[in-house]
């Protein structure tokens, strides 16, 4: 199967399931059924294109990380937009959910990570590192890993 945009594919991030997948072309994110290859949804808020993307363990939202600095909050059924992230000065280049769904993290090109609440969005905490962060991921047993624009990849666990 393939799927296709008009232009630069800038991130993508299957369902936990498998069944869906989102991709991002600048500032859209489409939904696509992975089976079928029918686009489902397609979701406008950023003002410029969006780097990450990740959808919530339960597959039930979505979050985008953008160049305009900040995060949204999807409802990934309906699309509707649920909460915009700010906090962040320069773009955010990584997200990702912790294992349970509590938390968004978010790096950034600001040289900060950042905790969020993904219930109400409020920002539980902000790190800061000597680099640009560029990348994160959070692993199933709690730990986070991020990437740097000086090749480095850092662990780090939150409690």
């Amino acid at each position: 199967m393939t799927v296709e945009h008009r232009g630069d594919v800038n991130a993508t991030a299957y369902r936990p399931d498998g069944k869906m997948l989102v991709s991002a072309l600048g500032n859209l994110l489409k939904t696509w059924d992975v089976e079928t290859g029918e686009e489902r949804l397609t979701l406008t808020g950023h003002d410029i294109p969006v780097l990450a993307l990740a959808y919530s363990p339960d597959g039930k939202m979505l979050v985008s990380a953008s160049s305009d600095t900040t995060l949204k909050l999807w409802d990934a059924e309906t699309g509707a937009e649920r909460l915009t992230l700010s906090g962040h000065t320069r773009p955010v280049r990584g997200c990702a959910y912790s294992p349970d769904g509590s938390m968004i993290l978010s790096v950034s090109e600001d040289s900060t990570l950042k905790l969020w609440d993904a219930a109400t969005g409020a920002c539980l905490g902000t790190f800061y590192a000597e680099g640009m962060l560029t990348a994160c991921a959070w692993g199933a047993d709690g730990q986070i890993a991020v990437g740097d624009n000086v090749g480095k990849v850092s662990f780090l666990r939150v409690s």
